[in-house]
């Protein structure tokens, strides 16, 4: 039966996109091109729209809908911003062009705020790269005594001079490097400084857009 074709397909976009969430946009656009001659023969399937309600009066017994999402798990209140942040959460490296990407082939909006999700993801990531590359606390080696060096130097350098403007600050160099396989700068600085040293030092982003990285350094310790 054509709906079972149709079922096979949702399958297959679960697995190929390694989510338990997708779009009926998706579906849509798979099934359109796969079965054109049934698609058209079947009038009242000719928009996403229509096929969601399709899928959710012959499937709702295998798996759960909330317009437009099509889900193995039960949802609620779902936004385009959760489902990519469900997904950057399964992978070990998280940039914003492997999120870009994601959201492109699941048809969902872009995150709307990179920067809001950087500092949501803080606990368990470290933004390390330009392109706001993240990777997993649990696989890099930043460890006390590398943290205790690092906050040591810009005591030094805040108490010496005052805050750190990443537009006229030129001391990277200067600073220890984490045994990451990356040299201290600005963006690594920034990210080091949110995902462990922000109960010691703010870091206050001034750039309005993700590629505008610039940020200010203060000291919470007076």
């Amino acid at each position: 039966m054509f709906e079972e074709q149709i079922k096979k397909e949702v399958e297959f976009l679960f697995s190929s996109l390694k989510s338990p969430v997708i779009t009926s946009s998706k579906v849509y656009s798979r099934v359109k091109l796969l079965y054109a001659t049934q698609m058209n023969s079947i009038k009242f399937l000719d928009s996403p729209k229509s096929l969601f309600e399709f899928l959710k009066l012959n499937f709702s017994g295998s798996y759960y809908f909330q317009e437009p999402y099509i889900s193995k798990n039960p949802i609620s209140g779902l936004t385009t911003d959760e489902i990519v942040t469900n997904y950057a959460y399964s992978l070990d490296m998280v940039s914003v062009s492997k999120l870009n990407d994601y959201s492109d082939k699941m048809h969902i909006k872009r995150i709307s705020n990179y920067l809001g999700f950087i500092i949501e993801c803080t606990d368990d990531y470290v933004l390390v790269g330009q392109g706001w590359e993240m990777k997993k606390k649990s696989l890099l080696d930043i460890g006390e005594p590398y943290l205790a060096k690092l906050s040591d130097a810009l005591s030094f350098y805040i108490n010496s001079f005052g805050i750190i403007d990443s537009r006229t600050y030129k001391g990277y160099s200067s600073l220890p490097n984490p045994n990451i396989g990356k040299p201290m700068g600005k963006t690594l600085l920034f990210g080091i400084d949110l995902s462990y040293l922000n109960d010691k030092f703010e870091a206050e982003s001034l750039g309005e857009k993700y590629t505008d990285l610039e940020f200010l350094i203060k000291s919470l310790q007076q």
